[in-house]
């Protein structure tokens, strides 16, 4: 295509969704991918982590067991080709990696398997840590090139960062710096403990205002804003108000004051 033809105003439309989500385990984040609509793809590491079973009954999601780094390139290559669903017959319109911490344990494993036979083999090197950061990059920026909304989600990490210390998706720093530019979304989902009739009750919240503390990030539509803290947080909902769809309601949030609730506020009398 010519030079000229390339060329073109700012646009205000997203056509396309890519975002992370971290958080420790059983916060929900492979719950939160239920909430996406379309048929989904996920990309699960069994021997590491497995936690699908959660999506049990759901018809428009799919199950791909990635057991050694080369499935990546396999799945890659079949939904650049509109491989579509085995069982409903459907392109998949989602894919998501769950998560990308395991994926990077099948990195490292490719790494020291492909080391020189003198290497000691209980050591990760600096160099090894090198290859597995360039092999993480490539796997987001081959994933982020696919025709379908990617969804990548990771454990959490408390990683010190200059004179404070940041939750992190749990993966190394070269691979975080590959991973935060393309994304339009990143948010930490972590659970609440807030007052309700009968007493304390559990609530599911989403971290996606910017922090020093927290590895998040928004980009939206002009006049599309989200609260920081989102309150049980919906696919449909915060992606159908951030791409700027019709009839989209902004999803509910809280203050950042109340973000992460009041385990003494039952007790209080009136």
């Amino acid at each position: 295509m010519p030079l000229a033809d390339r060329i073109h105003l700012p646009s205000s439309r997203m056509a396309k969704i890519g975002a992370c989500f971290y958080g420790k385990g059983g916060s929900g984040k492979t719950s939160l991918l239920a909430t996406m609509p379309g048929q989904g793809m996920i990309l699960d590491v069994p021997q590491v982590e497995g936690g699908t079973a959660v999506l049990a009954g759901h018809d428009n999601i799919d199950v791909v067991p990635v057991e050694t780094w080369d499935h990546y390139q396999e799945v890659h290559d079949a939904l650049l080709n509109n491989f579509k669903s085995p069982s409903t017959g459907l392109p998949y319109s989602w894919v998501a990696l769950d998560t990308i911490s395991a994926g990077q344990e099948l990195a490292k494993r490719k790494a020291v398997r492909e080391r020189t036979i003198d290497s000691a083999p209980s050591q990760i090197t600096q160099q090894d840590w090198g290859k597995i950061g360039q092999l993480m990059s490539d796997l987001f920026y081959q994933y982020r090139r696919l025709p379908q909304h990617i969804i990548f989600l990771s454990q959490e990490k408390l990683r010190e960062n200059g004179d404070v210390y940041e939750y992190q998706p749990a993966i190394s720093p070269m691979s975080l710096e590959a991973l935060h530019p393309p994304l339009f979304l990143i948010g930490r989902i972590f659970v609440a403990e807030v007052a309700g009739e009968g007493g304390l009750r559990e609530e599911r919240r989403l971290r996606v205002g910017t922090s020093e503390r927290y590895f998040t990030k928004v980009r939206a539509v002009p006049g599309r804003t989200l609260k920081p803290v989102l309150k049980e947080p919906n696919l449909k909902e915060i992606f159908g108000w951030l791409l700027g769809v019709e009839g989209a309601i902004e999803p509910a949030g809280v203050d950042v004051a109340e973000a992460f609730g009041n385990p003494f506020a039952a007790l209080r009398s009136d």
